[in-house]
């Protein structure tokens, strides 16, 4: 079971965490950063910072729709993806990590990794990572714009953890794409703009009706291009599933329709 971030005085009588200005107050001395980080209770200020809360009264930090993250999550967070600036190119970056949820660059009053007319080179970014999120935009940023891709190849590939991606996947026209979401068995969410070539979600059963809609929706593609998906989804859009979720039959069988009209193809394996 995942132990919880609960915060405790000397007497082991569980406490509220510290204000910013409590913390300056007692100073520190003699302790190194590695030593205050080991105590959960400096934790809090720090991912504030970032927008994760610590919830007093189940005893986790909350960030990204995540509710349930240990002390331990959360300093993972911070050693393996809080040193990234927007505009990098972030080739490899985040392979392998360990972490359940990435932490957001800064940039000004904006969290994200590229700007609008800045493509990022995302070649195997999240390869075999154990993600359940990621975040490649805030809310605010991605209303208006989106991350901007001009190398998705393997951008994904072996996160089997990874649920949802938060942030407006915006790909270039003709960037490679090739195997970006291979065995992305437990993906739900996604929102893929401009899309143009060919794409596969062949490993994912889950993909959701709106991600799907919504690649359809915002398709910039002037050839016809195919979209391969898993055979659960397909079964969806064809009509023959023998559930649809919290859509209906038609919703699904309507999207093959709309596919069609803008040159979209969907097939399976």
């Amino acid at each position: 079971m995942a132990r919880q971030a609960i915060l405790r005085n000397k007497e082991g009588q569980q406490v509220l965490p510290i204000t910013g200005f409590e913390q300056v107050k007692r100073g520190g001395a003699g302790k190194t950063l590695e030593d205050s980080m080991l105590e959960v209770e400096n934790l809090v200020p720090i991912m504030a910072a970032y927008g994760c809360n610590y919830n007093a009264e189940t005893g986790f930090f909350e960030y990204a729709g995540l509710t349930d993250l240990t002390d331990n999550d959360v300093r993972n967070m911070i050693a393996e993806t809080s040193m990234y600036v927007c505009g990098e190119d972030i080739d490899w970056k985040y392979a392998y990590c360990q972490s359940r949820v990435n932490l957001l660059p800064k940039f000004r009053r904006n969290n994200v990794f590229t700007t609008w007319n800045k493509y990022v080179s995302c070649v195997r970014s999240f390869y075999y990572s154990k993600f359940e999120v990621i975040q490649l935009c805030s809310d605010y940023y991605d209303e208006m714009f989106g991350f901007s891709i001009s190398n998705a190849e393997s951008m994904f590939s072996s996160s089997s953890n990874l649920r949802k991606i938060i942030g407006r996947i915006r790909i270039k026209k003709d960037a490679s794409i090739t195997d970006a979401f291979n065995a992305c068995k437990s993906l739900v969410d996604l929102t893929i703009h401009d899309l143009s070539s060919n794409i596969s979600f062949e490993d994912s059963p889950l993909l959701s009706y709106n991600s799907v809609k919504y690649l359809v929706d915002n398709a910039a593609n002037t050839d016809p291009i195919t979209v391969t998906v898993h055979p659960d989804v397909y079964a969806k859009l064809s009509g023959t599933a023998s559930e649809y979720g919290d859509h209906t039959q038609e919703e699904w069988t309507a999207l093959m329709t709309a596919a069609t009209e803008k040159q979209i193809s969907f097939a399976t394996v």
